[in-house]
């Protein structure tokens, strides 16, 4: 969790100098790089079939759609605003878990669950005259990776989590390097 926070003070700091796209490119290509290397030396399999099943392409577009709405949020938003709205993915998750998922939420859950929407509510407060519509970008993040989350559980249970964030990067590099050379920044 500290490398994820010390990850958004990165994307936030970076912001002042680097485009969204530029950002994009380093994360993905460095994370490329970092996974490959661990499920390497693990002695996992990269070449796997279902790497590219439907059920994971859309797991990838999710994580893909959450990178991009965290990067426009962080070089946006205060970093306290994106932080709040992003920690209410447990909440959501646990929503649609019940929704997709058809697990039992108790009582207590739901109030849980009730209490941090509405928490969510308050630090954006969508009723106000000057709301920062670039608050958008935090929601985007948020629905996307809870769908990522919702999606990893539907996931082949022997693919291990450094194997999925490599193909997750994989598929990922090619929108990237698009987006960085449709701003002409390379």
């Amino acid at each position: 969790m500290a490398l994820f926070a010390l990850g958004d003070i990165f994307i936030k700091m970076s912001g002042a100098f680097l485009s969204p796209a530029q950002i994009m490119f380093i994360l993905i290509s460095s994370g490329l790089i970092i996974f490959a290397l661990i499920a390497l030396t693990k002695g996992e399999k990269l070449n796997d079939r279902r790497a590219f099943a439907p059920i994971l392409v859309l797991r990838y577009f999710a994580e893909m759609v959450g990178l991009l709405g965290m990067i426009m949020a962080l070089t946006k938003v205060p970093l306290s605003i994106v932080g709040s709205i992003t920690q209410a993915s447990p909440i959501l998750v646990a929503f649609g878990s019940v929704i997709f998922l058809k697990e039992k939420v108790g009582w207590r859950r739901w109030g849980s669950i009730i209490l941090g929407f509405w928490g969510v509510l308050l630090v954006i407060q969508p009723g106000e005259a000057d709301l920062d519509y670039s608050v958008a970008w935090a929601v985007i993040a948020l629905l996307a990776f809870s769908s990522r989350d919702l999606l990893t559980r539907l996931t082949p249970p022997d693919i291990t989590s450094v194997s999925l964030a490599a193909f997750t990067m994989i598929s990922a590099l090619p929108f990237t390097v698009i987006w960085v050379l449709i701003n002409e920044e390379m």
